[in-house]
């Protein structure tokens, strides 16, 4: 067999069509993963009572969602349907949740002072404190509840809220901690 010489009009024409091969490969891939994932999941989650507005982004095998709540009843009813949904799609849980909030000054203030004591809840595992100053807060509607994965904080004023929920803290059960709950769940 006897090979001709390659001029540059064929080499070009072999680059560009690689060049398209290749791009239909990931855009098919990509339309793929919006068509059979990310619209299905975004109907779905709409669809939750509260969720005014959502999306997922997966960064370095995190899942973090960045919703938009309306004023709910059960904060962690409400996000663990979301992360419900995203397992469902992603066969996995989300590491993070972005809320945004219609905070007010008071809102804002009490959640700082409640840091303290939420940060000494996870660290011990006993919650009691946590509960007497979340009893002692005038003016302001707040609730914690302590799920599987995170905490939930449900904080109102008025028509203002603020809704955060902070993962776990490596179980202190498994330090030698028998006040720690192992299974997790109930509020605060």
């Amino acid at each position: 067999m006897k090979f001709g010489k390659i001029n540059k009009q064929q080499l070009m024409l072999a680059a560009v069509a690689f060049l398209v091969t290749v791009g239909a490969l990931f855009g098919g891939q990509a339309l793929n993963s919006k068509f059979r994932v990310a619209d299905p999941l975004h109907k779905e989650v709409l669809a939750i009572q509260g969720v005014q507005r959502f999306t997922v982004h997966e960064e370095k095998n995190r899942l973090r969602a960045e919703l938009q709540l309306a004023k709910v009843a059960d904060l962690q009813q409400v996000l663990e349907r979301v992360d419900g949904a995203v397992q469902r799609y992603y066969g996995r849980p989300l590491d993070e949740y972005r809320i945004a909030d219609r905070s007010d000054a008071r809102l804002r203030t009490a959640r700082y002072q409640l840091s303290f004591y939420l940060e000494e809840a996870q660290v011990s595992g006993s919650y009691i404190q946590l509960k007497e100053e979340l009893d002692a807060l005038t003016g302001v509607k707040a609730r914690v509840y302590l799920g599987q994965n995170f905490i939930f904080i449900q904080m109102e004023n008025g028509s203002h809220y603020l809704y955060q929920a902070l993962p776990r803290a490596e179980r202190t059960a498994a330090a030698g901690n028998p006040a720690a709950n192992p299974t997790g769940g109930g509020s605060v």
